[in-house]
């Protein structure tokens, strides 16, 4: 790393202090609504009911107003259908050649970015990601890059060597360190909107044209450390450590404060840690002191507990992109963040509670009769006490007299026995607001028989909907990920990183491919929006084809019936096809002189007496990655 004076330090720390004054100042405002949309995803009791209810703890508690999270149902129904358009293809980032690049390049590159999704675990952050844009109405995931080491120390006793020679009677302990390469590539991680810090004066819509967009994390010393000695940090001796986190941004959840103790990221005797702020801003360095480059470039500044920069590097990426990448609930690019279902859905919401809350409390009164009764005719312990079986003693100066004279039960009138009718309205209102009905809430429409045409044309035009949100998803946050993730595997793959493919079903030997392979470029084959094809409706279509296929010499003779067969089985979900095929001699003896089977009982054995080996012909030593199977 290269040495920064201290009057530049102090400059970019100043300027990066700013940055995040100005980032929280807004995002304060947001930030509220937030933590209500968090509110609204739990099902609780407000603190005021939930306090008195813990003084009181008898049996005698009346009804406690609770809230319920109807807009929840509407958030997971639009989760599951964007997870199911995205998540549900194979493999999840598909590419198109931009110039012409044929069907070969694109598999390797599809191969390679599956690779990445698999083995550097990006399944989950994506899933949270599209949870995020439901719940805040803003989702956000940060891209870098790993290369994994392993370490395995081992323990043994070798003897003592004496002028070269070794003294099996005397030995010591030994210890060595087995280094070995892990994972390398693209990894995801999650940025919390609370935990952000943006440009005020862009949207999340256009965070890119931004000046600076960065994120809060919390780092341990000993993190920090590795750090510091692979050159991304500076130690800085103002940095010291922290004792606490900064208040409000790291995954509290208020809605679990409101029944129970706090829950919060963190250990109470945690002990040294450093609150950073990551921020990524686009610079001239030569106006910063900070090389001589005169054109803009994406550098990452990293301040410890708000009072020292400990990292100051040029981001390195061919993309020149800050490396996140956000997505909107709303079509709105001239507001800084857009709302998520709880905030768009919150004033319908509180009103279905309160119907509901004050048809409960009616039924809590009149459950409670009320009485007028007269303490001088009866025991008013017996009259009081709650328990089932009553028996009530009268006073001498009621004997005789007309027990109806003293007691005198209200008649209970429940006022509100229409809220739940008018809660029925509130719910198909809610429903239209967001284009979800209720086949697609997993829900059996009622009102009488409805032929399947009607069902599926409603279940269409709310598809509709959400259709067109998957495509804005598919354009603002999907397609420019994916073309980051193959920015990055072409940067940082070296000819030393090996991939297998399987580029057809019918096709045995896997191919091996590097990325100096991959020539051309590539964009992201935009998502239309619409649920992947169910698998055994392929089934039975292609079982349709088939038999049209086995009877109709002219089609039979142009394409594999065999190899379309093999397709379809394997669609199915069934992977030990291969195990029922019939071999002949011949087919054994070609592949024995290839050497990709051997025979049992060595070169003396025949072909009668089985075969053992690898059929397909693949390698052990270069990594496997799947081939691509069915897009959907």
């Amino acid at each position: 790393m290269r040495t920064i004076s201290p009057a530049v330090q102090l400059d970019i720390l100043k300027q990066v202090q700013s940055w995040v004054k100005a980032s929280d100042e807004k995002l304060t405002e947001r930030a509220v609504a937030w933590e209500a949309a968090e509110k609204a995803n739990q099902s609780y009791m407000p603190r005021a009911d939930a306090e008195r209810r813990r003084r009181e703890a008898s049996e005698e508690i009346g009804f406690n107003k609770i809230m319920i999270p109807y807009s929840y149902a509407m958030l997971m129904a639009a989760h599951t259908y964007l997870c199911s358009v995205f998540l549900g293809r194979d493999p999840v980032f598909q590419y198109e050649g931009k110039t012409g690049q044929g069907q070969d390049q694109c598999l390797k590159v599809e191969a390679m970015v599956k690779h990445n999704v698999t083995a550097g675990e990006m399944q989950a952050p994506l899933y949270f990601w599209l949870y995020d844009v439901c719940m805040y109405g803003v989702g956000v995931v940060g891209l870098s890059w790993k290369h994994e080491k392993i370490a395995i120390t081992t323990y043994g006793m070798s003897p003592v060597q004496i002028d070269g020679v070794q003294d099996p009677t005397n030995e010591v302990e030994t210890e060595s360190v087995l280094m070995e390469d892990g994972y390398k590539g693209n990894v995801l991680y999650n940025v919390k909107p609370k935990e952000l810090i943006c440009d005020p004066s862009v949207s999340f819509a256009k965070f890119q044209e931004g000046d600076f967009f960065g994120r809060r994390i919390q780092i341990s010393d000993t993190e920090f450390n590795r750090k510091v000695r692979a050159g991304i940090y500076f130690d800085n001796a103002e940095a010291g450590t922290a004792d606490q986190k900064e208040s409000g941004v790291y995954g509290d959840n208020p809605a679990y404060t409101e029944t129970g103790p706090k829950v919060a990221l963190e250990m109470k005797e945690r002990k040294g840690f450093k609150n950073l702020w990551e921020v990524y801003a686009r610079i001239v360095p030569s106006d910063w002191g900070l090389g001589t480059n005169e054109y803009p470039e994406v550098w990452v500044f990293t301040i410890a507990n708000g009072k020292a920069l400990v990292g100051a590097n040029p981001a390195g990426w061919l993309h020149n992109k800050y490396p996140f990448d956000v997505i909107t609930l709303e079509y709105d690019a001239y507001t800084l963040s857009s709302r998520g279902f709880n905030e768009i859905g919150s004033a319908v919401s509180s009103v279905m509670n309160w119907l509901v809350n004050s048809h409960m409390y009616n039924v809590d009164k009149a459950v409670n009769n009320e009485f007028l009764y007269d303490p001088s005719m009866l025991n008013q312990a017996d009259f009081l006490d709650p328990k089932p079986g009553k028996r009530i003693r009268i006073k001498p100066a009621g004997y005789g007299r007309d027990i109806r004279t003293f007691i005198h039960q209200f008649n209970q009138y429940d006022m509100t026995r229409t809220n739940l009718q008018d809660l029925k309205l509130m719910e198909d209102i809610f429903q239209k607001i967001f284009g979800i009905n209720e086949s697609m809430l997993g829900v059996l429409n009622q009102g009488g028989r409805k032929t399947a045409t009607e069902v599926r044309s409603s279940s269409g035009f709310a598809l509709n909907r959400l259709k067109v949100l998957s495509e804005f998803v598919s354009s603002q946050g999907f397609a420019p990920l994916s073309r980051k993730l193959l920015k990055n595997c072409m940067q940082m793959y070296s000819a030393e990183d090996i991939f297998m493919i399987t580029k057809d079903i019918g096709d045995k030997k896997p191919e091996a491919f590097t990325v100096q392979d991959i020539i051309g470029d590539f964009d992201f084959s935009p998502v239309d929006g619409t649920l992947p094809i169910d698998r055994f409706a392929q089934v039975a279509l292609y079982k349709e084809i088939l038999m049209a296929a086995a009877q109709l010499p002219q089609i039979a003779g142009r394409y594999d019936v065999a190899t379309m067969f093999a397709y379809i089985v394997k669609l199915s979900g069934i992977k030990n096809l291969d195990s029922f095929q019939i071999v002949d001699d011949a087919t054994i003896a070609r592949e024995a002189q290839l050497g990709n089977l051997v025979v049992n009982g060595g070169q003396g054995g025949t072909a009668e007496s089985g075969y053992v080996g690898n059929a397909e012909g693949g390698s052990a030593t270069a990594p496997s990655v799947a081939g691509v199977g069915v897009t959907g």
